[in-house]
């Protein structure tokens, strides 16, 4: 471990065992500044994080972080954990956060069983999928074959709208196959006889934790809300997806 990194990490995760990262709650029972968030937040933050991979990848043996865990819990504290020993700019650091204090009180055990059961469906789907265009036209299957059986009221409607949303909004930025990180990942698990469609092609694999991570998001912030939450559902699923995209990436990175 480098010891300059290692000071700075171990000071950084003093902070986080230490501090409650307790907000203001608005009447969603979500942080303020959680609804703040919105689609091209999340767009910003990823593109950040790509341009400054090589920073994340100095942490890798540095700090001790779960990128299998995909656990809103779990999604929260590694935003955190960055926020605290990384310099990032103010702009993507403010959105980090917010998102950071809204999947700390995310929870996806709340989400009615029949709801989050056709997540898991249509997150299968989206494994599957083989290119970009794929998952447009399964969210969209979704939503024309789901129209007016209640989807509208748990929030899973509004949710897939937002996953759309933002896999419209990065298409041509954040899930542009030829930037040079995904190719420099794509090159480092060639020949890896245990490689996945995601390994070859991270960023269809960022595409798609971007998608499960706005609806699972989306849904669970639909369910902290309560009765006329669709309020909760953008800020939730921005939230979602940013986490998501951020493990996702680490996962890559330091594998």
């Amino acid at each position: 471990m480098n010891n300059k990194n290692g000071f700075v990490v171990l000071l950084a995760l003093i902070a986080i065992s230490s501090h409650a990262h307790a907000q203001p709650t608005s009447e969603s029972g979500l942080p303020e500044q959680c609804l703040e968030l919105g689609v091209e937040d999340h767009t910003m933050v990823i593109e950040y994080v790509l341009d400054n991979a090589d920073t994340l990848y100095m942490y890798a043996d540095d700090l001790d972080l779960d990128t299998e865990d995909r656990s809103f819990e779990n999604l929260s504290y590694t935003l955190y954990t960055l926020l605290e020993v990384a310099d990032f700019a103010e702009e993507p650091s403010y959105a980090m956060e917010a998102a950071a204090h809204c999947l700390e009180v995310l929870d996806a055990s709340a989400v009615n069983e029949e709801t989050y059961q056709q997540f898991l469906n249509v997150s299968g789907d989206i494994s599957e999928a083989r290119e970009l265009q794929e998952i447009f036209t399964i969210l969209e299957g979704f939503q024309e074959s789901n129209m007016g059986h209640g989807v509208e009221e748990d929030g899973l409607a509004d949710a897939v709208t937002v996953a759309q949303r933002i896999l419209d909004d990065g298409q041509a930025t954040i899930y542009n196959a030829d930037l040079e990180v995904y190719s420099t990942v794509a090159m480092s698990t060639e020949g890896d006889p245990v490689s996945t469609e995601e390994d070859s092609n991270p960023a269809l694999g960022m595409a798609k934790a971007d998608t499960k991570g706005a609806i699972v998001g989306g849904i669970s912030g639909c369910a902290v809300a309560g009765p006329g939450c669709l309020a909760a559902v953008l800020p939730s699923a921005a939230a979602g997806a940013i986490g998501g995209s951020v493990l996702e990436l680490l996962n890559n990175l330091w594998d």
